[in-house]
């Protein structure tokens, strides 16, 4: 499954939409500073784990939730919120 890392003013944001353009996310999501991807899951884990030393839970745990869940978009989320 391919999935986005979206960065906005309100927070950083996992979706599985597919989006043909980065003008798409911007569109979609007030706020909009950039995004990531499409990456396959185990790059978005291996991303998140290395540069978020604070994510909670850990990012293979988001990032299977939301690939199981019916939800397109969760936010990440960390220790110190």
């Amino acid at each position: 499954m391919q999935l986005y890392v979206i960065y906005t003013e309100e927070g950083m944001f996992l979706s599985k939409d597919a989006y043909s353009s980065w003008r798409e996310i911007q569109n979609e999501y007030p706020g909009y500073k950039t995004s990531l991807g499409p990456w396959e899951a185990e790059a978005v884990i291996d991303f998140l784990a290395a540069d978020y030393s604070t994510i909670f839970p850990t990012a293979d745990a988001q990032v299977k939730a939301l690939i199981g869940s019916p939800d397109d978009v969760a936010p990440v989320t960390f220790f110190d919120q």
